[in-house]
């Protein structure tokens, strides 16, 4: 008869963690929507400079509108302009739902590593790249929710290490990557609290939050601009992606090519090839934009 599954005496501990983080998400959540139209923490923060320039573009004429996310705005905004309080109101909903969202997460997580022990970990690293993403909404000054966020990351990364179970080595490189990112962030703050006697901490620009670069690659590309910095970056990006992969695709037929030419031309092979094998011993430099 099929047993119904029980949770090992050693899951006791993680699952008081991811517990804790749960109520920590809640702690942020509530942080967050108590949050004034005034207070920096908010306009501050990514949303709230996000929510700001779509209020500033729906006060555009129409004809130069250029973004879908203003187009989407005006509908639901009085008269088709949102104000900055409205929009301000929205940021701080977005702000409190985040966390709330972790929440819900860390609620499952802690169900699977009951229920599910197999998937724990899994689960665990999902929470830890959610909490990740708050880090690049809140900025560093909104106190005590960024100082509880950098503890949420940390906790994740222990319940993921306590958890059972595996994960894919997909799964493993962002853990990597998190852990890089909240690294970075208390590499500052020991900097800062030591005297920026650290390297690289001399001068915010040089070991910026990640909140400030996600803050600023969702700012228009010149000011009250109508589209976004990320916009044109990843339009560029794609343009440098189709030059590269045609080079490719050229690249690789004209070596097919030369091989078959050569393969049925011994008189060429003899002539050409210790030109081609010459060129691939020339550094090639690309400036990428």
């Amino acid at each position: 008869m099929p047993t119904k599954p029980q949770s090992n005496p050693t899951n006791w501990l993680p699952l008081l963690l991811l517990a804790a983080l749960l109520l920590l998400a809640l702690l942020i959540a509530g942080s967050q929507f108590g949050l004034a139209n005034d207070d920096p923490a908010l306009v501050d923060s990514t949303p709230g400079q996000l929510a700001l320039w779509v209020a500033d573009q729906t006060t555009q004429p129409e004809r130069r509108v250029e973004s879908w996310l203003v187009w989407l705005t005006k509908p639901t905004a009085p008269g088709g302009v949102l104000s900055e309080t409205a929009a301000l109101g929205r940021a701080r909903f977005i702000l409190g739902l985040l966390p709330l969202a972790v929440a819900g997460l860390a609620g499952y997580a802690t169900w699977v590593v009951w229920k599910r022990p197999k998937r724990g970990r899994e689960t665990a690293v999902y929470l830890l790249l959610a909490y990740t993403l708050l880090l690049f909404n809140i900025p560093a000054h909104s106190q005590p929710a960024y100082t509880l966020v950098l503890v949420g990351i940390i906790g994740s990364l222990l319940a993921a290490f306590l958890a059972p179970g595996h994960v894919s080595p997909r799964l493993g490189f962002f853990v990597i990557i998190a852990t890089i990112l909240v690294g970075w962030e208390l590499y500052k703050i020991v900097g800062n609290a030591t005297g920026n006697v650290l390297p690289l901490t001399d001068f915010p620009w040089k070991l910026p939050h990640w909140q400030t670069v996600a803050e600023a690659l969702l700012q228009p590309a010149r000011r009250n601009g109508p589209q976004l910095l990320v916009r044109i970056l990843a339009a560029a990006s794609w343009v440098t992606w189709i030059e590269a992969f045609m080079g490719f695709v050229v690249g690789s037929l004209l070596g097919f090519g030369l091989g078959v030419l050569f393969a049925h031309t011994p008189l060429l092979e003899r002539g050409l090839l210790p030109y081609a094998v010459a060129s691939q011993t020339v550094p090639i430099i690309a400036i990428a934009p």
